[in-house]
């Protein structure tokens, strides 16, 4: 029995448009909650849009974000991003 787990299978999938939550923020771009709520009031990431008493972020935002800071996309095996 193979026990090796795929780490694609933990990493939330990044939509191309749409909203997105922390978690999905946090597996893609890895830093700590607190880091990632500092660098927002500091004006270093997208500011999160709120809904009632939820938080969310653009997801066409954040993969800007992440492509202006050379951070990869993770991919499914297939090749295509998540």
């Amino acid at each position: 029995m193979n026990t090796k787990s795929n780490p694609l299978e933990t990493i939330p999938v990044l939509p191309y448009v749409g909203l997105i939550r922390v978690d999905t923020i946090l597996a893609h771009y890895q830093v700590s909650k607190s880091q990632l709520y500092q660098e927002i009031a500091e004006g270093l990431f997208p500011k999160q849009i709120k809904i009632g008493k939820n938080a969310f972020w653009d997801a066409k935002k954040f993969r800007e974000f992440l492509q202006r800071h050379g951070v990869e996309i993770a991919v499914t095996p297939d090749g295509s991003p998540t």
